[in-house]
């Protein structure tokens, strides 16, 4: 069992702990598959002070020896906060504890992260390590050097193609073209037409947004569509709106087949 440490408990005098999107350096061992491709180190991410710390005298749950592979990721020691170095006070203990664990679990592993890599979407760092926690690869790492004979073994590339030999393309002018990325999207079953309606109607959408509601029809569904709803920068007054709408609609159990809000 691996238990956590409550931030509290990691206080310096005088100073409370506090980590809101901070940036630390760190050690990824690469003897744990899930650390593979960080040769050349690599960097933690706490998007909360309320992350998870774990407890390194209970990972092994008898306080023996932990091995370099179940740590796959812990901070570095001695500890340094980069990028938002002033939202990072009283690091405490942080140092050296393990962040990303890779720990045996049943008949398979189980790999816990000290954070949360889907943290505003993909972020490099985390793609790698997360990739490689779900792929797992179990054969021999390859060395960087191993990785660079290989590719300058690799067949060469052929030469480009000179001008004369390019196909003739005739030239046509770019259309316009609207971004339905921008829309908010609300798409239930064409039988909810009304409840739909009668959701949006009661969420009192701002008078400027209200000319912009379309309903596209197609085969069984209907699409509520505000376009360029999603272009104004203001995320909140759309959240309060989309929620009303989403409600009402969950309300009379009018089940929502796909949205982009």
């Amino acid at each position: 069992m691996l238990n956590t440490v409550a931030s509290s408990t990691l206080n310096e005098p005088g100073r409370a702990f506090s980590t809101p999107g901070s940036i630390f350096t760190a050690t990824f061992h690469t003897s744990s598959p899930v650390a593979w491709g960080f040769d050349d180190g690599g960097f933690i991410y706490r998007d909360a002070t309320g992350n998870p710390i774990y407890d390194p005298s209970t990972m092994n749950g008898n306080g023996t020896t932990i091995p370099a592979a179940a740590e796959a990721v812990e901070y570095a020691d001695p500890l340094k906060s980069l990028g938002f170095s002033r939202s990072a006070t009283g690091p405490g203990k942080l140092d050296g504890r393990p962040h990303v664990v890779d720990q045996p679990f049943g008949a398979g592993r189980a790999v816990m992260f000290g954070h949360n890599p889907f943290y505003r979407s993909w972020k490099e760092g985390d793609e790698r390590v997360v990739l490689n926690a779900l792929l797992y690869p179990t054969t021999a790492a390859q060395p960087p050097a191993a990785r660079l004979v290989a590719a300058e073994k690799a067949e060469p590339l052929a030469e480009p193609l000179r001008r004369s030999q390019l196909p003739a393309v005739a030239s046509r002018p770019v259309r316009a073209a609207h971004g339905t990325d921008r829309d908010v999207r609300i798409q239930v079953a064409r039988k909810h037409s009304a409840k739909l309606k009668r959701a949006v109607k009661a969420a009192k959408l701002p008078k400027k947004l209200r000319k912009q509601v379309r309903y596209v029809r197609s085969g069984r569904t209907i699409t509520l569509v505000v376009k360029g709803a999603r272009r104004v920068n203001n995320d909140h007054a759309r959240g309060e709106w989309v929620r009303r709408v989403v409600g009402r609609l969950d309300k009379r159990r009018v089940k929502v087949l796909f949205a982009q809000l």
